[in-house]
């Protein structure tokens, strides 16, 4: 939007984005979670849309969004993921042991039986039929520039969706946040222009760097970067590993001065996320849905809780 822009032309660009919103959600584009409870919260990933997914080290995220990318492969979406941090080919060990149900550690350290592992080579000639859908690239310098290229060659190819692992790998000018932020600016108006939704795993740093901050629900000051997701994007999710209902203050002060295990009081194979925005679904900020994960395999827990 322009700052010398005319009411009227104002109201008749807002006009036209609330009937593309619309008629986006009615006719079913975009892209979903497969997760129902999260679905409902979040509704569809649209073109256009920019979606940050947060959380602390270790918390999920790219368990999160390979669960969510083997998803649009068995719906026949056309999807591009962008690694930073892996290999492309770790990643693509990893979607073929979870898809077997093997051990995901055994599969990427050569332990797997003969039997498993003749499975295994098998989903890797599956995986490979399946290249023109389900595109893995390496991020390399993790550049604006790159990224662009990686959107022009989306956009040729078809794709649905592109999936970036993480942005906080990305190079920035100058001071790092004010760079990020500069950086969310440039993504949005990209995703914008080719009309491709873009989702991005996102650091999430603890305030307490106690061992009971990383199992504590995050706050929306957070975000390594500071608020620039919550204002770029048109929603952002935030993932942890929860403790046990009914966990007391005096247990937790325990596991604070190492007198317990903070393992001991964290529930086992749950994550939670939380909408910490939404520039379309106001009302369902700040609720949380819980999702099962055994194995790297995310699947629904139960239903929205906050």
């Amino acid at each position: 939007m322009s700052w010398d822009m005319q009411p009227e032309e104002m109201a008749e660009q807002q006009r036209l984005r609330a009937i593309e919103y619309y008629l986006g959600v009615k006719g079913g584009q975009g892209v979903r979670f497969p997760w129902h409870a999260l679905d409902q919260l979040t509704g569809p990933v649209l073109p256009g849309f920019l979606v940050m997914v947060g959380g602390r080290k270790k918390g999920g995220k790219t368990t999160f969004l390979l669960n969510w990318a083997e998803y649009l492969t068995l719906c026949k979406r056309t999807f591009l993921y962008i690694t930073t941090e892996t290999e492309p080919e770790s990643l693509k060990i990893k979607l073929a042991a979870q898809s077997l149900d093997l051990d995901v550690g055994a599969a990427i350290a050569g332990e797997l039986s003969e039997e498993d592992e003749a499975r295994l080579f098998v989903q890797f000639a599956e995986q490979s039929s399946q290249g023109g859908t389900s595109i893995y690239a390496p991020g390399g310098g993790g550049t604006l520039t790159e990224l662009q290229h990686w959107f022009v060659y989306a956009a040729e190819m078809g794709v649905d969706c592109i999936i970036y692992d993480y942005f906080q790998r990305m190079a920035t000018e100058g001071d790092t946040w004010q760079g990020l932020a500069n950086n969310l600016k440039q993504i949005k108006n990209m995703a914008r222009d080719f009309g491709i939704p873009i989702v991005m795993g996102a650091q999430l740093h603890a305030k307490d760097k106690g061992v009971v901050a990383p199992f504590e629900m995050p706050g929306d000051g957070e975000w390594y970067g500071g608020q620039s997701p919550g204002m770029e994007a048109d929603f952002t999710l935030q993932l942890w590993r929860p403790m046990r209902d009914g966990v007391s203050e005096d247990e937790i002060r325990k596991a604070r001065r190492n007198e317990i295990d903070v393992m001991d009081l964290v529930q086992t194979n749950v994550m939670q996320i939380r909408i910490s925005d939404h520039r379309w679904r106001g009302a369902n900020m700040y609720k949380t849905c819980k999702l099962t994960v055994n194995n790297d395999r995310v699947s629904d827990h139960i239903g929205i809780v906050a």
